[in-house]
């Protein structure tokens, strides 16, 4: 159920000569969901291990508000979509987004940006594949702000078998456009808890890999602006 911005008639003129514009959409929501399966190939031969196609679509847009002065005030929206590629023998792929803003908080005007918060909201987006024979793999994605100047993080998750890398970044925003302090930092992490973190200006943090109270490597800035990690067997590269 979708409502339109403006009244809508159907002008029943030839496509050609009509003027009709579609009006745009205020506000609603749609629901949808569906299931395909091939089970003949283009020979009309029967597919040995039929394959299954199956979504679905949610989405909630809230009714804007008058703010007055040619802007407009939007209030919580969402986007959930999935789906799921599969056959009969073990292979399939799933994807996922979910999407949410709680709030416009500032109003949009032509040629207009508030230097308020703009918005605060989540995504987080995943994916999984599965495959005969083979270990799991995925990819999981998670991201939030509080606003459009302010802080911010993002979370990424990838496994496959026993084998983990988990990315986090997080953000200090900027007070106002002018105002570009943005600072930050980036750790990645594998499934054995060894992590190297980037903050501030996202240059590798001097320092040592240390894992279990043992070291294995240093890392150094070299006077080029590149950084170098030296292990303790001896060998070394540079990034």
């Amino acid at each position: 159920t979708l409502y339109t911005a403006e009244p809508y008639t159907v002008n029943w003129m030839p496509s050609d000569l009509s003027t009709d514009i579609v009006p745009r959409i205020a506000y609603g929501s749609i629901n949808l969901d569906m299931a395909l399966t091939q089970k003949l190939d283009a020979m009309s031969v029967p597919i040995a291990a039929p394959v299954t196609f199956a979504g679905s679509l949610a989405v909630t847009l809230a009714e804007p508000v008058d703010g007055g002065f040619g802007s407009a005030w939007v209030r919580s929206n969402s986007l959930v979509m999935s789906g799921n590629i599969s056959d009969t023998v073990g292979n399939s792929l799933d994807a996922h987004l979910v999407g949410n803003t709680t709030g416009i908080n500032g109003g949009l005007a032509s040629g207009f940006l508030p230097l308020g918060p703009l918005s605060t909201g989540s995504v987080g987006l995943s994916f999984k594949l599965e495959l005969a024979g083979l270990p799991e793999a995925s990819v999981n994605m998670s991201s939030s702000r509080a606003g459009f100047y302010e802080d911010g993080a993002t979370t990424i998750v990838v496994n496959y078998g026993l084998r983990q890398i988990v990315i986090n970044t997080r953000y200090t925003g900027m007070s106002s456009i002018s105002t570009a302090n943005v600072t930050g930092s980036v750790t990645i992490t594998n499934q054995d808890g060894v992590s190297m973190t980037m903050e501030n200006d996202f240059k590798i943090t001097p320092g040592h890999i240390v894992l279990n109270g043992q070291m294995y490597g240093t890392i150094v800035h070299l006077n080029n602006g590149l950084t170098k990690i030296i292990y303790t067997d001896g060998t070394f590269e540079v990034l």
